[in-house]
């Protein structure tokens, strides 16, 4: 990890699978721990078992003996329940083509001045498979590798600290009443008034929308921006790794992530293809690139006026890769 050229490998065509594999040729042996969402109930867009079924095979063809692995969420869902997640792996075909473990469990670590509690599963192994779905999110902007990692690789607890660590506290001589972070609320949380401001605890799920398009520098986080957070919570995850492959599916880009069952989600950007590196910051901003490409400049903040670039860039700060990367097309 430092300030090197990452190499990231691109197939445009899933069909094309294989040979990125045999390209970046990855060897694992004995278990490998393979972490990817297995979607909520209602989303359309997560990736499907056939979809990383071709990644599996590699790894069992060459020696490893691979098994999906998530953890549970904190928001109410079916998959907030080891019970309840298994049955959705179930459900959407999962369980067919591998083994499932899905964690509640955590080993505390202190990384950045952050007490991150990082999955059993992960914390346990040395070598890891990252497979994510690339799409947008409300609170980062983009989902990629960090986020798959520094929120789906940590427990409850630390989910939780994320999210609250990123609710806003203001400082009231130089709040102006403008209502701008009223306006950018997600959730309605926030209601601005001639001379008073308010804030609803309950509404407020620590997006940092708020705090990040304020004017007058009036709102602060109550304890760490949430896109550096996902950064830190993912080096967390990284700390005792000694082989990590990256796969960044650029396929159905989403307005929202995979955790959303909204009826309001939807593709905003067309499919560009399937990536690939042992440099996390590197794979990340390739991805975004790319995507910016196909999209637009800009796209995500567009969206979520959130800028994803933020937490890759405070990724490569904190050493985990370079956003200095080669691109080979296969």
């Amino acid at each position: 990890m430092g300030s090197h050229l990452g190499v990231v490998y691109l197939v445009r065509d899933i069909s094309d699978l294989e040979k990125l594999l045999e390209e970046v040729s990855p060897r694992f042996t004995g278990k490998v721990p393979v972490k990817i969402h297995m979607g909520e109930p209602g989303n359309k867009y997560f990736l499907r078992p056939n979809e990383i079924e071709p990644v599996l095979k590699f790894i069992r063809e060459n020696g490893g003996h691979p098994f999906l692995f998530d953890t549970v969420v904190l928001y109410r869902s079916p998959r907030s329940s080891v019970s309840g997640y298994m049955e959705v792996a179930k459900r959407h075909g999962f369980s067919e083509i591998c083994d499932v473990v899905i964690d509640e469990e955590g080993v505390p670590v202190e990384v950045e001045g952050l007490r991150i509690e990082v999955c059993k599963t992960i914390a346990t192994n040395s070598q890891m498979v990252v497979i994510s779905h690339c799409k947008g999110h409300a609170m980062s902007g983009y989902g990629g590798a960090i986020k798959n990692l520094g929120m789906g690789g940590v427990t409850k607890e630390t989910k939780r600290l994320l999210h609250e660590g990123a609710m806003p506290r203001r400082v009231e001589e130089l709040c102006n009443y403008c209502g701008i972070c009223a306006q950018v609320c997600p959730e309605n949380a926030i209601n601005v008034q001639e001379g008073q401001w308010v804030w609803d605890r309950e509404k407020c799920f620590g997006c940092g929308k708020c705090v990040e398009n304020c004017p007058e520098g009036a709102l602060d986080y109550s304890l760490r921006n949430f896109l550096e957070a996902l950064a830190i919570s993912a080096k967390a995850c990284l700390l005792g790794m000694r082989k990590v492959l990256y796969l960044n599916y650029l396929l159905r880009i989403s307005k929202l992530c995979d955790c959303s069952s909204s009826p309001r989600n939807e593709i905003i950007c067309g499919d560009i293809g399937i990536l690939a590196s042992e440099d996390i910051v590197s794979i990340e901003k390739a991805s975004l690139d790319l995507i910016h490409e196909k999209g637009g400049e800009g796209l995500f903040e567009r969206v979520h006026r959130v800028d994803p670039l933020r937490q890759i860039e405070y990724a490569e700060k904190i050493g985990l890769g370079s956003m200095d990367y080669e691109l080979i097309e296969i």
